[in-house]
C-alpha cells in the first residue's frame, strides 16, 4: 500500500517530459549483470559516494525483466510508463548530482536506456563457476521458484531451445549464466569483473570509479571488501571443484566460449 501511494504521488506530479528533463541534468549510470554476480555488494559500496543516490532492485523490475526478455519493445514501454518517473522522483527527493543503479533486473533494458537517456552502463560479471554454484543453492529453475527465472528459457530457434525440456537443472543454470553474459557482451558495454574490483582498489578505480566519474575513498573500499558478502544461506550444492565430471563437461560445453571471451581461465 505504501509503494502504491508513493507511485500515485510521483505519477501525478511528474510527467514524462519533466522526468526526462530531470534525468538529463544529472550524472546517470547503470551497472547490470546476472544476479549472484556482486550487484548487492557493489550497490552497498557505491552508496558511500557523496552527492549520489544509488539503488539496487525493485520487485516490479523483476516482472519487467521477463517482459523485456520475451519482447524487447516492453523495455521501452516499462521505462516510459513507470520507471523514468520513479527515477526522476528519487532524484528530486534526494537532490543528488549522480543517480545510479546496480540492478540485474534491468539487463534487458540496456538498449532502451541508451536510447532514452544516454547513460553510462557497465557490465558486471563474475566467474561462471561461482555464479552457477551460488544459483544452484537457491530456488532458481525449481518448482518453488517464485521469481522470474522460471519464466525464462531459450528463444525459439536459438541454441538449446529444442533440448530445453530434456536439460537438467544444472545445465539450465549454466545456460542462464552464458545467455545473460553473451547478451551483455553483444551490447558492447565496458566490463567490470567482480573478482578484480574486490582484489585491488586500483582495479576498482579503473573499472568502476573512473568510467562513472565518481569517487570512493580507499578506506571505504577496504572496509566494504572485508564485510561478509551476500552468500547463499544454504550450501547444499558444493563448489565447482566438487562437481561431477559430467557437470564440468556440461559447464564447459555451455559456458566455455563465454568464459574465454570474458578472460576467465578454467
Amino acid at each position: 500500500m505504501k509503494n502504491q501511494t508513493l507511485f500515485k504521488q510521483f505519477h501525478a506530479l511528474i510527467d514524462n517530459e519533466q522526468a526526462q528533463f530531470v534525468l538529463e541534468n544529472v550524472n546517470l549510470f547503470f551497472i547490470v549483470g546476472l544476479g549472484r554476480s556482486g550487484t548487492t555488494f557493489l550497490s552497498q559500496l557505491l552508496k558511500e559516494v557523496s552527492r549520489c543516490a544509488i539503488y539496487h532492485e525493485t520487485k516490479r523490475d523483476g516482472e519487467a525483466l521477463t517482459a523485456a526478455y520475451w519482447n524487447i519493445h516492453q523495455a521501452d514501454y516499462y521505462l516510459s510508463t513507470y520507471r523514468e518517473r520513479l527515477m526522476a522522483w528519487r532524484i528530486l527527493r534526494t537532490h543528488c548530482e549522480t543517480y545510479g543503479e546496480v540492478n540485474s533486473y534491468l539487463r534487458y533494458h540496456v538498449k532502451a536506456l541508451q536510447k532514452r537517456y544516454q547513460p553510462q552502463i557497465l557490465h558486471l560479471v563474475r566467474d561462471g563457476r561461482h555464479v552457477v554454484t551460488s544459483i544452484m543453492n537457491r530456488h532458481t529453475f525449481t518448482p518453488s521458484d517464485a521469481k522470474h527465472s522460471g519464466r525464462i528459457c531459450p528463444h525459439p530457434g536459438t541454441p538449446y531451445a529444442e533440448q530445453w525440456d530434456s536439460m537438467d537443472r544444472f545445465a539450465r543454470v549454466c545456460w542462464y549464466w552464458a545467455e545473460t553474459n553473451q547478451y551483455l557482451v553483444d551490447c558492447q558495454l565496458p566490463l567490470v569483473r567482480f573478482e578484480d574490483v574486490i582484489s585491488s582498489y586500483e582495479c576498482f578505480s579503473h573499472q568502476v570509479l573512473k568510467p562513472l566519474g565518481i569517487d570512493v575513498p580507499t578506506n571505504i573500499w577496504t572496509e566494504q571488501v572485508n564485510v561478509p558478502k551476500n552468500e547463499s544461506k544454504t550450501r547444499v550444492f558444493k563448489d565447482w571443484n566438487s562437481w561431477t565430471p559430467r557437470q564440468k563437461q556440461q559447464f564447459e560445453e555451455i559456458c566455455g566460449e563465454v568464459m574465454v571471451d570474458l578472460n576467465y581461465i578454467f
